[in-house]
C-alpha cells in the first residue's frame, strides 16, 4: 500500500469516526494543505484541475478546491526562499520586542563597534587609563 492509498483510506475512516461518533466535535480546521512552494506550480495545479488562482499581499498564490465546507488548498510563493527570509525576521523581531530588545543593520553595529575600539586603542596609546567605560557603545548605554 502506497501513503497516497494509507491517506485516502485514512480520511475515510476518519469519516466514518466523525459519523459514527456524533458526540465529537469536529476539527476547527477545514483546510488540507498542499505546500507547492512556487507560484508556476500552483498556476500549473490550477490549470489541470480548472481552478481559479488567488494572491495574497505578497503576490505568493494558492488555488483550492472544496467539499463542503472542507478545503484542499494547494499555495505557493513568488520567491520561497526570500519568503522563509522575511517569516524569520518577522518572528525574530516579534521575538525581540516581547524582550525589550531592538535590531540593527550589523554594518552600523560593526561601524559603532570599531569606533569604540578605535577610541580605546587612541587612549592607551596616549598613555591614558580610563576608569570606568571611555566610550559606551550604543548597545552598552542601554
Amino acid at each position: 500500500m502506497t501513503y497516497r492509498t494509507e491517506y485516502i483510506a485514512g480520511i475515510r475512516a476518519f469519516a466514518d469516526w466523525l459519523e459514527n461518533n456524533p458526540a465529537v466535535a469536529v476539527p476547527g480546521s477545514e483546510k488540507f494543505l498542499l505546500p507547492l512552494h512556487t507560484n508556476p506550480a500552483v498556476e500549473e495545479f490550477a490549470a489541470k484541475h480548472s481552478l481559479a488562482v488567488a494572491a495574497d499581499s505578497e503576490g505568493n498564490e494558492s488555488a483550492e478546491v472544496t467539499f463542503g465546507p472542507i478545503a484542499y488548498q494547494a499555495y505557493g510563493y513568488v520567491d520561497f526562499n526570500e519568503h522563509l527570509a522575511r517569516n524569520d525576521e518577522r518572528n525574530a523581531r516579534r521575538w525581540a520586542e516581547k524582550q525589550g530588545l531592538e535590531f540593527r543593520r550589523a554594518e552600523e553595529e560593526d561601524s559603532r563597534d570599531r569606533a569604540a575600539d578605535v577610541a580605546d586603542e587612541v587612549a592607551a596609546e596616549d598613555g591614558h587609563r580610563f576608569v570606568g567605560v571611555p566610550f559606551q557603545r550604543k548597545a552598552e548605554a542601554a
